[in-house]
């Protein structure tokens, strides 16, 4: 079930998910931030990811990194805002496409992402 909600959420891109007691939930259907509006780096990514915000008054929540299979492989509280990057520590993830949601004050960005 979750492996199905995740993918519908990957290819419609129409619809912000969120993950309540061990299953993805649907929300109302939402646009996605523009992707110049946050930098994700590096991709792949080996032990740490970080994401900066790069438009104004846009705000970070919190970083959601979900596997192939829609489980929840991180979930990192934050408060960050236009500057300093959020760092993410990977390391201990399997090589494998993982998919990134940025809960945000605006709309939730998305990314699709490579361990290696």
């Amino acid at each position: 079930m979750k492996a199905i909600a995740l993918s519908i959420f990957l290819l419609s891109c129409s619809f912000c998910y969120a993950q309540r007691a061990d299953s993805i939930a649907v929300r109302q259907p939402v646009q996605s931030l523009p992707r110049d509006a946050v930098k994700v780096f590096p991709n792949p990514m080996v032990n740490d990811l970080y994401v900066t915000v790069k438009m104004e008054g846009l705000v970070i929540k919190a970083a959601y990194l979900y596997d192939k299979d829609g489980n929840r492989a991180i979930e990192q509280k934050v408060t960050s805002t236009l500057g300093g990057p959020i760092k993410i520590y990977v390391g201990n993830l399997q090589p494998g496409t993982y998919y990134l949601v940025l809960e945000t004050n605006k709309q939730p960005f998305r990314a699709q992402l490579i361990k290696q």
